[in-house]
């Protein structure tokens, strides 16, 4: 549907990635107990209201976006599972995305989330054919006890044919999504989902998260009841130090906190968010940041679906000063391991950090937490350990 492009010839701090957009699909197969996005179980009476409500959203955003000075160069398609949805439904998204936001040039990255369990050989050939460039896999783990732990549908053996279906499709950005930390997952296990990474050649990115309990998840339920037995961070400090030196040897490098790629191949949208750039968000729970503005379109999917409200409405809405802007730009960029730029943020805000953080910034210089090379201030091994404590400090 998006004529081809060749994305590696788009650098990452390319003004190409002056906006993008993202669609959330809400369903899934079942909740896993670690996930607090918005999904529900998937049936098709409530993909086909969603499709009616969601293109109707994409022409009220159409018109918001023409009033303001800046073009969408990437789009992400999450969830949920979108592959869960039809490939007819999928195609009229993708088609009337094409008509509002890209009809004199394709997105520089096309992106669409998938499980193992609800990927095919057709409908990732039916992908490449609608345009999309990246495809993003949900393993979460490579060992049977780990998937599990973690509640997944899906066993190592479904894992690795998705992602050799998607090699067969021609993709040749294939991202995985790992989990660590994971209750009582063992060094020795671990190390054997490492192992079975090394042997996946077509995977060009990885994203390798740690468990994070949060609030109105079922682990969460099982924390607060005494019942999760969660690792302990000693433990979670080795495993990342397996886990960065491991990927650096199989050729990924490490450009942000939990993300890893092959040369060329770093995920564009994902790093406009982590620049603080412009972005529009589709269906319920999508966040849209048009500064100064922010706001997120309701959670709940039946207000979401009711055709009674007109517009979509909005969860919650503000509205950032310049310095608020500027503190974020800060934070988030830190995240990136090239940091973010001293110049950029002077051009960008009329700020400098230094003077605006005075000894607080030489402190945590001092303290070896944070580091300066060539313009860009950067989170150090150091302070990537202890990212959330550094950065409380900066907001």
């Amino acid at each position: 549907m998006f004529s081809s492009f060749n994305s590696k010839l788009i650098t990452q701090n390319s003004t190409l990635l002056s906006g993008g957009l993202y669609i959330h699909v809400p369903f899934c197969r079942k909740k896993c107990p670690y996930c607090d996005f918005l999904s529900i179980p998937y049936s098709k009476e409530a993909e086909a209201k969603y499709l009616k409500r969601l293109l109707g959203e994409l022409k009220e955003k159409k018109r918001l976006v023409a009033k303001r000075p800046f073009n969408l160069k990437t789009l992400y398609v999450g969830g949920g599972t979108p592959s869960v949805l039809s490939l007819e439904s999928i195609t009229k998204i993708v088609e009337a995305v094409k008509e509002a936001f890209f009809r004199d040039r394709p997105p520089v990255e096309a992106t669409i989330e998938c499980n193992p369990e609800s990927s095919s050989l057709k409908s990732f050939k039916k992908f490449k054919e609608l345009g999309f460039s990246r495809l993003s896999i949900g393993v979460q783990d490579l060992t049977q006890r780990g998937l599990d732990a973690l509640d997944r549908p899906h066993g190592v053996i479904e894992a690795k044919n998705a992602i050799e279906l998607a090699k067969e499709a021609g993709f040749e950005d294939i991202s995985i999504d790992l989990i660590f930390g994971w209750p009582t997952q063992s060094k020795e296990e671990l190390l054997t989902t490492l192992d079975l990474v090394a042997t996946l050649k077509a995977v060009t990115h990885i994203s390798y998260y740690e468990l994070t309990i949060e609030e109105n998840t079922k682990f969460y339920e099982l924390e607060s009841l005494g019942r999760l037995e969660v690792l302990n961070q000693d433990t979670l400090w080795e495993f990342t130090e397996i886990i960065e030196d491991t990927l650096k040897k199989l050729g990924f490098t490490q450009y942000e906190i939990s993300n890893f790629a092959k040369p060329g191949h770093e995920a564009r949208h994902n790093t406009g968010y982590w620049k603080n750039l412009p972005y529009i968000g589709l269906g319920p729970s999508a966040v849209s940041y048009l500064p100064p503005r922010r706001w997120m379109n309701v959670r709940d999917l039946n207000l979401y679906l009711d055709p009674g409200f007109g517009e979509i409405p909005i969860e919650w809405e503000e509205s950032l000063e310049n310095e608020e802007s500027f503190r974020e730009t800060l934070v988030i960029g830190l995240r990136m391991v090239e940091g973010v730029s001293i110049k950029g943020l002077e051009m960008r805000y009329g700020i400098n950090p230094f003077d605006y953080y005075g000894q607080t910034l030489n402190e945590l210089m001092e303290d070896n937490f944070l580091g300066l090379e060539n313009d860009h201030l950067f989170l150090t091994k150091k302070g990537r350990r202890v990212a959330n404590g550094v950065l409380s400090k900066l907001v």
